[in-house]
């Protein structure tokens, strides 16, 4: 390793050779990352022997899964070298790095306060862990041992912003699964796995092939949060008498666009937050007959008042006096 770390351009007198914990230190930092991979690249020229010992050494026992947030870089650099079919390493030792890397994102997730962000730490690496399974979630599982006694665990997931995740049927072995993040998952087609995660209660997702008319949802009998980028007919909430919050966040560039219709709202028992977010000229909020008379609606709030205050104005003096509601325009 310092024949391969130390500069052969500086004097003799000047060679440094960096020491463990400075290689170690960027192995974790982002903007080494090419270099180390272009590095194992080069080893697997030599042997195997090379390669596996250089990891061995930068990693020791391998990615820790407490405070896993500070080990990001790292988590890539990993998830980089299984993926890559040019880095030479044994069919355990990428079995190995790969269940790593998947442990890493169950843990960071687990302490994660942020789970509906937009932007999750670890996108990054689920989408390089995914590549080489072709968008299959299970097979990416499979190919890093992660079994069904160890998944049979999770409450949290989030598999936002990996656009090329495409199949997610092995999400119904997660029958503890509470929370479900697929927001920017755009190639997944087929929710109809709702229908065996009967604890779930928390989905964060995008309108489109599979939500484009929210008839999965009738499958989600426990969900109580619902947070969608969505412009469309609502009607299909209808089926989820246990839903409390809901969060829609429509696009001016979709097909209905133009108008939205909070009508069918009315007959969810449940429903106490209605935020519409994300509003773009020249989308309108409108409510037909009947107005939402949720019995135990506290707020809706909007996030353009010039669209939202006709609306507002109207309806707020339809809830019921027990309601306490509160009207907010932010």
């Amino acid at each position: 390793e310092p024949k391969l770390t130390a500069s052969r351009f500086a004097p003799a007198k000047q060679r440094k050779e960096p020491s463990n914990a400075q290689l170690r230190g960027w192995a974790n930092s982002e903007i080494w990352t090419e270099t180390f991979i272009l590095l194992f690249e080069l080893l697997s020229e030599k042997s195997l022997a090379e390669t596996e010992t250089f990891l061995k050494h930068l990693v020791g026992k391998g990615l820790t899964t407490t405070g896993p947030r500070g080990y990001a870089s790292l988590a890539q650099l990993l998830a980089e070298l299984a993926a890559n079919p040019f880095v030479l390493l044994s069919a355990e030792t990428r079995k190995r790095v790969r269940q790593q890397c998947w442990r890493w994102i169950f843990a960071l997730q687990s302490n994660q306060e942020r789970f509906m962000s937009r932007h999750s730490v670890g996108s990054k690496v689920l989408r390089t862990l995914l590549r080489d399974t072709d968008g299959d979630l299970g097979k990416s599982w499979k190919a890093a041992g992660i079994g069904v006694d160890e998944l049979r665990y999770l409450k949290k997931l989030n598999l936002s912003q990996c656009p090329n995740l495409s199949d997610v049927s092995v999400l119904s072995s997660l029958e503890n699964l509470t929370e479900l993040n697929l927001r920017g998952c755009t190639a997944v087609t087929d929710m109809q796995i709702l229908a065996a995660l009967p604890r779930l209660e928390v989905l964060i997702a995008d309108s489109g092939p599979s939500f484009n008319n929210l008839e999965p949802l009738r499958d989600a009998t426990n969900l109580k949060t619902l947070i969608l980028d969505y412009t469309g007919d609502l009607n299909g909430l209808r089926a989820v008498p246990s839903l409390e919050n809901l969060h829609l966040h429509p696009r001016s560039n979709e097909e209905h666009a133009q108008s939205m219709d909070l009508s069918p709202l009315s007959q969810l028992p449940k429903l106490q937050f209605i935020c519409v977010g994300a509003m773009r000229s020249p989308v309108k909020v409108v409510v037909k007959s009947p107005a939402i008379t949720a019995p135990v609606m506290k707020k809706v709030v909007g996030s353009n008042g010039e669209y939202l205050t006709r609306f507002l104005r109207s309806s707020s003096s339809r809830f019921p006096k027990s309601s306490e509601a509160r009207v907010i325009i932010v």
